[in-house]
């Protein structure tokens, strides 16, 4: 599977014949490549395409997680770093850090249900 950028997607290729015409001598010689396209844009594929380690989904295998996983975890991170900031300063500098982890998984559901 390879990874379009243009349409944000994993795709099976397909080939596209090209000729280059060789003009440089006054003769017909043209060479013949074939090179990966999207088949729904035509868009040249060189990118691979690896599976999400979260949700199992393709991605952009330059990235660690899809879109939609890593938006998440900047959501999570952010109301992480909310409560450590505004909810458990006191907290965070005593706690351990197993149970700093439970007080912001604690603090997180909480923040789910409101």
């Amino acid at each position: 599977m390879y990874w379009c950028e243009y349409c944000q997607k994993a795709e099976e290729p397909v080939q596209k014949r090209e000729e280059q015409y060789h003009d440089e001598v006054d003769t017909r010689n043209y060479e013949v490549t074939y090179i990966d396209v999207c088949p729904d844009c035509g868009h040249e594929l060189y990118l691979t395409a690896d599976e999400c380690p979260i949700c199992g989904e393709f991605k952009d295998a330059r990235h660690d997680f899809c879109h939609d996983c890593e938006q998440s975890a900047k959501i999570v991170v952010s109301y992480a770093i909310d409560a450590l900031e505004n909810r458990l300063p006191d907290y965070a500098k005593s706690a351990s850090t197993n149970d700093l982890i439970d007080a912001l998984i604690n603090e997180l559901y909480d923040r789910k249900e409101e």
